[in-house]
């Protein structure tokens, strides 16, 4: 049985589109740099027409960041990248990513010039709800 699954997940390897396609990791990591920062607009602009969440509090911004790939043969490799910055005006960063890491669905960034930080090449179009939603959660 685990002969068949390495020969199955090999087989998607052969296969470049096919692979980028259906392994999550080689699709998030194949993203162009336009597609990212497309992806943070549209997340963005979803936010601001979010009615739940209090805009006054937050400060938000699209930055230009790098992914590092990490492990196996790519353990220091970096991407460029763009993030959402989210900066609240009472909650520190490091508040904001214990907030967004107790979330039920979490939510992982990181802090960056005490700006907490999504890199878009990570997040999924349809984590957009769970954004929006954390967000509004932390607005009450």
């Amino acid at each position: 049985m685990t002969l068949a699954a390495l020969e199955a997940v090999l087989f998607e390897y052969l296969d470049t589109e096919r692979a980028v396609k259906n392994i999550p990791t080689l699709f998030l990591i194949a993203q162009t740099e336009k597609e990212i920062r497309k992806k943070a607009v549209k997340l963005l602009n979803k936010i601001k027409k979010f009615k739940n969440i209090d805009k006054n509090s937050f400060y938000f911004k699209i930055v230009e960041d790098s992914s590092i790939v990490g492990g196996g043969a790519l353990p220091d490799y970096e991407l460029k990248t763009f993030a959402l910055s989210i900066v609240h005006k009472k909650i520190n960063a490091s508040g904001l990513a214990k907030f967004f890491r107790g979330c039920n669905t979490p939510i992982i960034g990181k802090i960056k010039n005490e700006e907490y930080l999504l890199d878009m090449r990570t997040v999924l179009e349809n984590d957009f709800k769970d954004i929006s939603d954390a967000l509004a959660l932390i607005s009450k």
